[in-house]
């Protein structure tokens, strides 16, 4: 499977995100991961595994996106600083991130929103704010979506 990544400025934020692209072709799915995490941890978890055949075969491709998790939901600083960078990171998403998504999947689709845990909180409310750039959101709690990836996998295959 084809992994690479790619490493966006963001002007609104500030500083760098990163942003793992898996796959060549298909329906672009931008996925959030849980509070804090980086985006590999879809990887670790065993996602990408469960996605393997979908991303191999070119019916979706993954792009992981970072998150300021860490200065914004997780922060313990003042709640007005935390929300202004939560903001930040959703303007980051939607002026910089999505082109980069349609630039490199050159497939012309609005990406579906994929998230795990708090990560689900992005998923939803970017397909939520701006269903001009996403197409749907699928939200799914911590952990429990790489089990319920694998038993749906399995079903197909009986």
């Amino acid at each position: 499977m084809d992994k690479k990544m790619v490493v966006r400025h963001s002007e609104v934020l500030g500083e760098d995100l990163d942003v793992i692209v898996y796959g060549t072709a298909g329906q672009p799915v931008m996925a959030f991961a849980p509070l804090g995490q980086r985006p590999e941890s879809l990887e670790e978890v065993g996602l990408v595994d469960e996605l393997s055949d979908y991303l191999d075969a070119g019916v979706i491709q993954l792009f992981s996106v970072s998150n300021v998790d860490g200065e914004s939901w997780g922060s313990d600083g003042y709640a007005v600083e935390r929300a202004a960078r939560q903001e930040a990171y959703y303007q980051a998403v939607c002026e910089e991130i999505v082109p980069l998504v349609a630039e490199v999947s050159g497939s012309g689709a609005r990406p579906l929103a994929l998230g795990f845990d708090l990560g689900a909180t992005h998923a939803a409310v970017f397909a939520l704010r701006r269903p001009d750039l996403f197409q749907r959101g699928a939200e799914l709690p911590g952990d429990e979506a790489v089990v319920l990836f694998s038993q749906i996998r399995q079903e197909a295959a009986d």
